[in-house]
């Protein structure tokens, strides 16, 4: 089990004072504070480190709290003369890589990578962490044939939205992004999604996380019969019918292994972006019924909410 600092500017003091040797090196973790998906995938990395024996893993996390302290911290930090960082979260991300332009960094527990600028680091190795999109195509197809499908997003997270378009296009269905500047332009796009689509994929971002908007999304799918698909489980508990998503301690795995592989090469990276190999569904068995669907067993195995 992982270390707990009681503070970052403890965990700053700890740091410089274990740097008295410059020479020091090994895998490092850094996190936000207070996230709790964080601490899931930071646990699922430690239980793959110790299972990998990677060597000069510290259990030890380095908890950041996004004020001037981690100035003090990510200082110490760098005085250690890490290896390899692995990094949860996007301000952890960010914040390791201007303090450390030259280390390799893992990364996992950022839904939208291309929009924080990460997937232009050639020393990150990101871990997708928001679902499969073989999953969600498998799903689409069984519950309603789904030919058509509108990736329904806020204008903040365009870059990813078109990726995530392109994935679920190369896996059989065909998928379009639609952007909205904020709840205002909802009426527009859910009467579009009508005549243009089958299915919507709902996304975490400022959109759903209105909860009047997502409600409102939904109803009206519901009503013109278009199936409300999501990426993430809190979407399908909010009324969404179904959601592939990845759990954060698979996520933590899948960077462990990551880590492991990039410090045994000493090279960088093959991939900007890989995926857990176990992500997990969710079904909302309520709004299946006022869309009048049958539900087929494989559908079922997942997280049912009723």
């Amino acid at each position: 089990m992982a270390h707990r600092w009681p503070g970052v500017f403890a965990a700053a003091l700890l740091l410089a004072a274990a740097s008295s040797s410059v020479s020091a090196s090994g895998l490092f973790m850094v996190t936000r504070k207070g996230v709790p998906a964080y601490e899931e995938a930071k646990n699922g990395f430690i239980q793959t480190a110790y299972m990998r024996q990677i060597k000069g893993f510290s259990p030890s996390v380095l908890e950041l709290d996004g004020t001037e302290r981690d100035d003090a911290a990510l200082s110490a930090l760098k005085s250690q003369s890490p290896d390899l960082v692995f990094a949860l979260g996007a301000y952890a991300a960010k914040r390791v890589r201007h303090v450390l332009p030259e280390v390799p960094v893992v990364y996992t527990m950022v839904y939208y990578p291309e929009t924080e600028g990460l997937t232009k680091d050639s020393k990150a190795t990101g871990v997708y962490s928001l679902g499969s999109p073989r999953l969600l195509a498998q799903a689409a197809k069984s519950l309603g044939k789904v030919r058509s499908l509108v990736v329904l997003h806020h204008q903040s997270i365009a870059a990813d939205a078109q990726s995530i378009a392109a994935l679920l296009a190369s896996e059989g269905v065909p998928a379009t992004p639609r952007s909205l500047k904020g709840p205002e332009e909802l009426q527009k796009a859910v009467d579009e999604l009508r005549n243009s689509a089958q299915a919507v994929l709902l996304l975490p971002d400022p959109i759903t996380q209105d909860p009047q908007s997502l409600r409102f999304i939904i109803s009206k799918c519901v009503e013109s019969g278009v199936l409300p698909l999501a990426y993430g489980e809190s979407l399908v508990s909010n009324g969404a019918l179904f959601a592939s998503f990845i759990p954060p301690e698979a996520a933590g795995r899948r960077a462990a292994e990551e880590a492991a592989l990039l410090l045994a090469s000493g090279k960088p990276p093959e991939q900007r972006l890989v995926a857990p190999a176990d992500a997990s569904t969710a079904l909302n068995r309520s709004t299946a019924t006022a869309l009048r669907l049958k539900v087929p067993k494989e559908l079922s195995s997942g997280t049912i909410y009723e």
